[in-house]
C-alpha cells in the first residue's frame, strides 16, 4: 500500500520524503525512488526527529493500527499550517468520538470515506478500512458524516470533489 501511495504522489508531481521503518520495504523504496529524501524512524516520533517537520504540505499515510493515535497526531504535527493529511484508518475510527476529538486538537477534519469491504484482504488484513482527511488548521468540529463508498471509483470521485487545501503547492 505504501508503495502505491508513493507512486501516485510522485506521479502527481510531489517532492517526496519517504519514511519507512521496515528494512525490507525501505529497500524497495530506495530502489524505486533514489532521488527522494528518506528516513527510517518510528513515525510517531517524526515531529521530534525530522528537521523538516512542520513544513510538509501534504502527508499520505498508512499508519500501524495498533499505534494509530500517536501516528496520526505526529503526522498532523509534521504538516505546515494548511497542510493536508490523508490517512488509511480502521473504519471503526469514524465512530470513535474521543479519538476524533483528540485528532481535531491538531487539525480540522475535512472528510471521511469508508473504503470498499475487504479492500486490503489480499494484503493480509480483514480489518474494514476508511480514508480520513484532515487539514492542519483551526476549524470547527466536523459535523459531517462518513461517506460510504462501495467501490474504489466512488472513493476517487469523493476525493477529487474535496475543497482545495489552503497551501496548495
Amino acid at each position: 500500500v505504501e508503495l502505491v501511495l508513493a507512486v501516485i504522489a510522485e506521479a502527481c508531481g510531489a517532492k517526496l520524503h519517504l519514511n519507512e521503518a521496515s528494512a525490507h520495504r525501505a529497500e524497495i523504496l530506495d530502489a524505486l525512488f533514489p532521488a527522494s529524501a528518506k528516513s527510517r524512524h518510528d513515525a510517531a516520533h517524526l515531529p521530534d526527529l525530522l528537521s523538516s517537520a512542520g513544513a510538509f504540505h501534504a502527508a499520505v499515510t498508512n499508519p500501524p493500527f495498533q499505534h494509530l493515535e500517536a501516528h496520526l497526531c505526529a503526522t498532523l504535527r509534521s504538516l505546515a499550517d494548511g497542510g493536508r493529511m490523508a490517512a488509511i484508518v480502521p473504519a471503526r475510527v469514524l465512530e470513535d468520538g474521543p479519538l476524533l476529538s483528540k485528532l481535531q486538537r491538531h487539525g480540522a477534519m475535512i472528510a471521511a470515506f469508508t473504503l470498499p469491504e475487504r479492500a486490503f484482504a489480499k494484503h493480509g488484513t480483514s480489518v474494514e478500512t476508511a480514508l480520513l482527511v484532515m487539514d492542519r488548521t483551526d476549524g470547527a468540529a466536523w459535523t459531517g458524516a462518513p461517506r460510504f463508498c462501495s467501490t474504489l471509483s466512488e472513493v476517487a470521485d469523493a476525493v477529487t470533489a474535496l475543497r482545495p487545501r489552503g497551501n496548495v503547492q
